[in-house]
């Protein structure tokens, strides 16, 4: 008799041992999950903010190129640069006055260029979030009023996941070193 109740004892132990076993096995497969959706979630935030950085380090290029063409056609270093907001895309010769608009990705090229009021119609071309805005602005290196001194913040914004507005901004200083 001690035998049968001993055995009638230990089946149902096996039984809430597996229950444990499976709900431990459970929790280990969920978690791991978990972890593979939010890994793939923030990596699609880092590329976004390292697209957005490129994108803000091409403002200053633009800006950079300009102040170079302009040693090369014999014209004042900072002509078409005056203080202001400014949008610019790769290729523009001059910025024109910020507006707010959005980017525009060509998969063709792989360029970035503004969407012109009527979005990215074409057949390999996507509206994306970004705005950039390049912010100029004359200084004089001696303190006394001057343009042999800019300063270009290139920003870029966008906004993220869960609807968070980022940004990403960088900062370069161009001089008259002609004499």
């Amino acid at each position: 008799m001690n035998r049968d109740k001993s055995q009638r004892h230990s089946g149902g132990q096996i039984l809430i041992e597996s229950i444990v076993a499976i709900s431990i096995g459970l929790v280990g497969v969920l978690g791991f999950m978990l972890l593979l959706t939010r890994s793939a979630a923030v990596g699609k935030d880092i590329g976004a903010e390292a697209s957005a950085a490129y994108l803000a380090a091409e403002g200053i290029e633009m800006v950079k190129s300009i102040v170079d063409g302009n040693y090369t056609k014999d014209l004042a270093w900072n002509d078409g640069l005056g203080g202001g907001t400014y949008e610019m895309a790769y290729g523009d010769t001059a910025p024109v006055a910020s507006s707010g608009r959005r980017l525009c990705f060509h998969g063709d090229t792989g360029l970035y260029d503004y969407d012109n009021g009527g979005g990215c119609s074409g057949a390999d071309e996507a509206t994306t979030t970004y705005r950039r805005e390049i912010m100029i602005t004359s200084l004089a290196r001696d303190g006394v009023t001057g343009d042999d001194e800019m300063k270009v913040i290139s920003v870029v914004r966008w906004t993220a996941r869960g609807g968070e507005e980022r940004s990403v901004s960088v900062e370069n200083h161009f001089f008259d070193w002609r004499p």
